[in-house]
């Protein structure tokens, strides 16, 4: 075994689209999350990401189901027979999926790329930002003035946030080494289209009455605010804002490979490392994927306790989106600042997927042999948000929070203590 870390970079090519908690239907959704009023999400899921990463390692050694010497034994060994699941328990605690050659996803991050002025390209890593590490107006004798979030501990058992204002609350951002945060909406815009149909039908049930009508919909998708298909888009008409107009963000993250087990000798790591397009999400988004040596920045959260507050407490900043129970939270007495998200995810198998786009919401219903389905959903803690914990129990928090196994193998449940 030779394993070897790579920085995978995917850059939207045009507008995408990551599927939500919110669908049209005809997945095997329940209504209350079918709608004509669907919205992408700005961040592609891990197990979108992991899926991407399986289906290049079986594109490199020519082993996706259709190619000439396709072979289900070799398929398996390279990239496993399932995808991401949460086996025994359900609850990500375990030993760690087989995936084959893929070991590990580190979380995501974005790669901007800017054009300077001499015409070279520079590129920054953009982590997630802590939801406490903020400034926000405030008006004070008449005057408009900005001052920064900041924590308070009262009585010895209250967490305040003050000047946190409740109605805006806290939105996740991204921010680099010498640079101001961002909004993922300044990162990427919305993009909406609408029709009396909907295209994509190839799921839906050929027998029912929904297939055969159309309706209204809308759907908005993402993409840019600034590159070379926003000004296709717009024109002449950018957006203003304090980023330059010559730059552009991606989605990047770390993946960890057995080069000896994907094919170095075969010439299939150089096919796998190649320059390419890839598609990526359920509208089969065109990306750009550039894989290199060179590791991202590391995440370096900024502190934020005063000199009092941190010599008996500690922050955990979470760096990825994180399964955490709140029974983890209470039994070391920590306090959480973040928002929720819901997730989801599909499950197949390599021997029982002919047509990914089969759906069966139930496996072991009756001659459900192919096809995908879907899982239950979790409630995971988004990126950027905050535990304060007494100084003694930090460290065991953090190593509760890294015990699911299953979730920290594709980049979920990465934090950092911090003050």
């Amino acid at each position: 075994m030779t394993l070897h870390t790579f920085t995978i970079t995917l850059t939207p090519t045009e507008r995408f689209f990551f599927g939500g908690e919110i669908v049209f239907g005809g997945d095997g959704a329940d209504q209350r999350r079918r709608s004509y009023l669907v919205k992408s999400r700005c961040l592609p899921q891990q197990t979108s990401l992991l899926g991407l990463v399986r289906e290049q390692t079986l594109a490199a050694n020519n082993q996706l189901r259709g190619m000439a010497g396709f072979d289900l034994a070799k398929a398996r060994t390279l990239v496993g027979n399932t995808g991401f699941h949460l086996p025994g328990k359900a609850d990500g605690t375990g030993l760690p999926l087989p995936f084959g050659a893929i070991q590990t996803l580190s979380p995501l991050s974005l790669r901007r790329t800017k054009i300077k002025e001499d015409g070279k390209l520079e590129q920054s890593c953009w982590h997630p930002v802590a939801l406490d590490v903020d400034t926000v107006e405030i008006t004070s004798g008449g005057k408009k003035e900005e001052v920064s979030l900041s924590w308070q501990h009262l009585h010895g058992q209250y967490w305040n946030l003050e000047h946190f204002n409740a109605k805006t609350g806290l939105s996740l951002r991204f921010g680099a080494i010498g640079t101001d945060p961002i909004k993922l909406d300044d990162c990427f815009a919305e993009h909406t289209i609408t029709g009396n149909r909907i295209s994509n039908r190839n799921y839906r049930d050929e027998d029912g009455g929904e297939a055969k009508e159309e309706g209204l919909f809308c759907q908005t998708f993402r993409r840019n605010v600034t590159s070379p298909y926003a000004a296709a888009l717009d024109g002449a008409c950018q957006k203003e804002m304090e980023l330059p107009k010559a730059s552009e963000f991606g989605f990047q993250f770390q993946v960890t490979i057995d080069t000896d087990l994907l094919g170095a000798a075969a010439g299939a790591l150089k096919r796998w490392k190649a320059k390419k397009t890839v598609s990526l999400g359920g509208e089969q988004s065109t990306f750009t994927w550039e894989v290199t040596h060179q590791a991202p920045d590391p995440f370096t959260p900024a502190s934020n306790l005063s000199e009092d507050l941190a010599q008996d407490f500690r922050r955990i900043v979470l760096q990825s989106d994180t399964y955490l129970p709140q029974t983890i939270v209470d039994q070391h007495e920590a306090f959480l600042l973040g928002n929720p998200k819901s997730f989801r995810f599909f499950q197949s198998k390599l021997d029982q997927t002919k047509q990914f786009n089969d759906l069966e919401s139930d496996p072991g219903k009756k001659g459900a042999t192919e096809g995908r389905w879907q899982s239950a959903g979790y409630t995971l803690i988004e990126r950027g948000g905050v535990l304060l914990v007494p100084e003694p129990s930090a460290n065991a928090l953090q190593a509760a929070i890294e015990s699911y196994a299953h979730f920290r193998q594709i980049g979920y449940n990465h934090c950092t203590i911090t003050q």
